[in-house]
């Protein structure tokens, strides 16, 4: 807590230096800007501190400001290796509804669609390296309607099993969350979840 005996020209005075624009009884203030508040106080009771107070500040700032340079990193997309793109893309847009867009890297061999929230799946059949792949390495997708799509993997006749690796069982996670793993076409694993539904 804060003392509030101080003067208010004091408290006009370090506040910003903590980084706090107000004060009121309300206002949420981080642990860092805690450390800076407490710290002017006790140089204020003892000014001969002052000069390594300053000096101090402008080190834990620094180290402060550095810290928030997260570039706001989002995906934007996600790219696989295939044998054949045009059979990949058939399995993308029947089997996941996936929709197709424009490939604007505009080579041959890649197609690209559409996975909601602005992110995408490019699929790429221009490098021929063999693919090497077990389950820890998979796509995991969500739906809202888990159950209809399960049911729609049984009328397509595409194997699914759970985590373990039991065929046509749907997998039940620690937290509730259903899911089913099954492959596609290039042998890439994929994970299908009932995340959305909550």
């Amino acid at each position: 807590m804060i003392c509030l005996a101080y003067s208010n020209s004091f408290l006009n005075l370090v506040l910003p230096l903590a980084g706090i624009k107000t004060l009121t009884a309300s206002h949420h203030i981080t642990g860092f800007q805690m450390s800076l508040l407490n710290f002017y106080i006790t140089c204020a009771i003892n000014p001969t501190t002052m000069k390594k107070a300053l000096l101090f500040t402008l080190t834990l700032l620094s180290l402060h400001l550095h810290g928030q340079n997260t570039f706001n990193m989002t995906v934007n997309h996600l790219a696989i290796s295939v044998k054949d793109v045009n059979r990949s893309a058939e399995f993308y847009a029947n089997v996941l509804k996936f929709q197709e867009i424009t490939n604007r890297s505009k080579f041959e061999g890649v197609r690209w669609f559409s996975i909601g929230d602005g992110k995408e799946l490019h699929l790429i059949s221009i490098v021929k390296e063999d693919i090497k792949l077990n389950k820890a390495i998979h796509l995991a997708f969500t739906t809202a309607d888990f159950d209809a799509f399960v049911l729609m993997l049984d009328k397509m006749k595409i194997a699914y099993s759970d985590w373990p690796g039991m065929q046509n069982k749907v997998n039940i996670r620690a937290d509730g969350m259903k899911q089913v793993f099954f492959q596609d076409p290039d042998g890439y694993w994929l994970e299908v979840n009932s995340v959305a539904e909550k």
